[in-house]
């Protein structure tokens, strides 16, 4: 051992030495004006200590010149097992003998500190507990911290409560259940240690809702949520009540509509001294639907084109909205949620239709390119009757000149003349096609 401190002192000295030379070079930033000024001497106030395992002592350098640049002193156990430094102060851990250094520039210091064990006579075997009484709210959590100073190897110590109901205890952990008091005991052999426990509500400071007003509809309901301070409240029981049931009623915070007009909803927690309360005013809205009316009763537009039918149901705060649409002849025109698709000349009628309640808007529908012209082509004298018809069509000429094909169909000869197909004969058919005929 003392031949390894020789040699650490000796390398300690060494970097120490190179540490000097650097340090009484010229400064490069004030052009070498300033001096630095050297440790002469480093000196500990004793050169030799003796403590017990769990000790401390204390060790002060002194530095030598008093105007020093650098007095910073570092400090080391050569044995940590036996003994550890820290600014000075040294802390026995382990029976032993080792070297403290302290290191101030190239200069260094040395003292010999030797640990032995603390007597047998000093040492007071038990159990100890680092509080003997607690006092903890209903809800709350603590620890028990226990020293065990006994013989043998088993230190495992037993954790009971003497009442569950109000504290439950294991390795040191206390859970507090309901308002009362309770020992908790640690044993090991024949040692023990207790701790009187005394478990207390949490007193409720207040009670607040999240909506403090609000609308709904008669036979419709809606949730209130209370919060009672603080969160770990004993006692977070709510009293509900309505200052008129018969506008709306409440149910464990959930709220019901059931008459026209307003009222209050009181949400009510106690605490031992005090009642706090929080209310909501409740306004219960009739949602019958009272008429239907649209902004036009009638419009005109062209094959192609679209248009939207107005509504407003009423009342403005009617609950349900819905509109049904119908168009009287989708073959002319449709409608899908109030708008109107126009895809062949004529008259419709579009009507709507919410909560019993009825509005029509008449639309004429023209063609912006009508026929102005028709002509049956098929050969003349043929002999046809109504199951022929398909041998023939008609070109109908449009006012730009267009001409199409379009095929005859019944709906095109009055009944009159259709049954003129089923005797024989020369016959003078009459074909209307958009208002439009021809002689066949």
């Amino acid at each position: 051992m003392k031949k390894f401190v020789v040699l650490l002192l000796s390398v300690i000295c060494v970097c120490g030495a190179t540490f000097c030379i650097s340090a009484c070079e010229k400064s490069p930033d004030d052009g070498g004006l300033s001096q630095i000024v050297q440790i002469t001497d480093l000196t500990l106030d004793v050169s030799s200590m003796n403590l017990q395992v769990g000790e401390s002592g204390t060790l002060i350098a002194t530095v030598k010149p008093e105007n020093a640049t650098d007095k910073t002193v570092t400090w080391q156990s050569l044995d940590s097992k036996v003994a550890t430094v820290e600014n000075g102060k040294v802390s026995a851990v382990g029976e032993g003998d080792t070297t403290v250094l302290a290191v101030c520039g190239s200069k260094t210091a040395s003292c010999i500190v030797t640990v032995s064990k603390k007597p047998i006579e000093d040492i007071d075997y038990g159990i100890t507990f680092d509080k003997t009484s607690l006092l903890i709210h209903i809800g709350e959590s603590a620890i028990i911290n226990a020293t065990v100073n006994i013989g043998g190897v088993d230190k495992t110590l037993i954790w009971q409560s003497t009442d569950k109901e109000v504290v439950t205890v294991k390795d040191g952990k206390l859970e507090a259940l309901k308002a009362g008091m309770a020992i908790i005991v640690a044993t090991c052999g024949d040692y023990s240690a207790s701790c009187v426990v005394s478990v207390i509500p949490v007193e409720t400071t207040g009670v607040t809702l999240d909506k403090t007003s609000l609308s709904l509809y008669i036979g419709d309901n809606t949730e209130l949520k209370a919060n009672v301070s603080p969160d770990n409240a004993t006692n977070k029981t709510i009293l509900w009540q309505s200052l008129d049931s018969s506008i709306a009623r409440v149910v464990d915070g959930k709220v019901y509509g059931v008459s026209e007009g307003s009222t209050v909803i009181t949400a009510m927690c106690t605490s031992a001294t005090e009642v706090f309360t929080a209310t909501c005013v409740v306004k219960v809205i009739d949602g019958a639907v009272t008429g239907l009316v649209f902004d036009k009763k009638e419009h005109s537009m062209f094959i192609g084109e679209t248009f939207t039918v107005a509504a407003k149901v009423l009342p403005e705060y009617a609950k349900d909205k819905t509109i049904i649409w119908s168009s009287s002849d989708e073959n002319i025109a449709t409608v899908e949620d109030g708008v109107v698709t126009a895809l062949s000349d004529g008259e419709i009628t579009i009507t709507g239709s919410a909560g019993g309640f009825e509005a029509v808007c008449k639309i004429k529908i023209e063609d912006p390119n009508p026929v102005v012209k028709i002509e049956v082509i098929g050969e003349e004298n043929a002999f046809i009757d109504e199951f022929s018809l398909s041998d023939y069509h008609m070109k109908a000429t449009r006012r730009n000149g267009v001409t199409e094909n379009i095929a005859i169909d019944e709906e095109y000869i009055s009944v009159e003349d259709f049954e003129k197909l089923s005797s024989v004969g020369a016959h003078t058919i009459t074909v209307t096609y958009k208002k439009i005929t021809s002689q066949w």
